[in-house]
């Protein structure tokens, strides 16, 4: 079965990891299923923009790359509660409220991305858990990425993103088709935390189960905001 790449639009093997038409890598499979990204028809463009795209590719992947790094180099440390924020976002799924969802996701996501990736993760939900009622949400382990970490992550988005800013209106506009907020300001990050969070529920026999489910965060001036690693499907990488 054959792809299509989310920047050009050309289709690709199943099997490829980046475009062989823009050098736009794709993004790893995820383990609940969400929404293939909607190619971008793009079968005009000249060299000089398909060079740019290459870029647009590198950008994704110092992203991509960073939320690795904060699963990796995640340290505790003192400050900040994103404890609410996990609790407010899994009550969220556990309502169906897209709405809600959407607005608690980061900055970083264009507003149409935002809308879109929520949608998928109240998908996943009612299908994790149809006919199951959710008895007790538990905070079981709070940690935060260490101050450096944090510091050299945020540098390598604000190189990305200064990229962006010299590009050219038509290109802007093809990379928040990406899902990217051009806007976006990479120096307000503060910071990274991932919270495991327990569930309690019975399902659809009655039966009294438990679950763990890790909410990844960041802190963009003084909120915490949704950006899990599954969110790269909402930029269509």
């Amino acid at each position: 079965m054959a792809k299509f790449c989310g920047n050009c639009g050309s289709q690709q093997p199943d099997n490829a990891r980046v475009c062989g038409n823009c050098g736009t890598p794709f993004a790893a499979p995820m383990q609940n299923t969400r929404p293939a990204p909607r190619p971008v028809a793009n079968n005009n463009i000249n060299p000089a923009k398909k060079a740019n795209l290459v870029k647009w590719g590198k950008l994704a992947a110092i992203v991509l790359a960073a939320i690795v790094v904060i699963g990796l180099l995640i340290g505790i440390i003192g400050g900040g509660s994103p404890e609410s924020v996990a609790k407010k976002y899994i009550k969220a799924l556990e309502n169906g409220n897209e709405r809600k969802v959407a607005n608690m996701i980061s900055d970083m996501c264009t507003k149409d991305s935002a809308k879109d990736t929520a949608e998928a993760l109240v998908e996943d939900w009612e299908d994790e858990f149809e006919d199951c009622k959710i008895t007790k949400i538990k905070i079981d382990d709070v940690e935060k990425a260490d101050r450096d970490d944090v510091k050299d992550i945020r540098a390598e988005m604000k190189d990305g993103f200064k990229e962006i800013k010299d590009l050219d209106k038509d290109e802007k506009k093809m990379i928040e088709k990406m899902g990217i907020n051009t806007k976006y300001k990479a120096g307000k990050i503060k910071g990274f935390a991932e919270v495991t969070v327990e569930i309690t529920y019975k399902d659809e026999d009655g039966d009294k189960q438990k679950d763990e489910i890790c909410v990844y965060l960041i802190k963009e001036g003084g909120s915490w905001k949704i950006f899990d690693e599954e969110m790269m499907y909402g930029f269509g990488w």
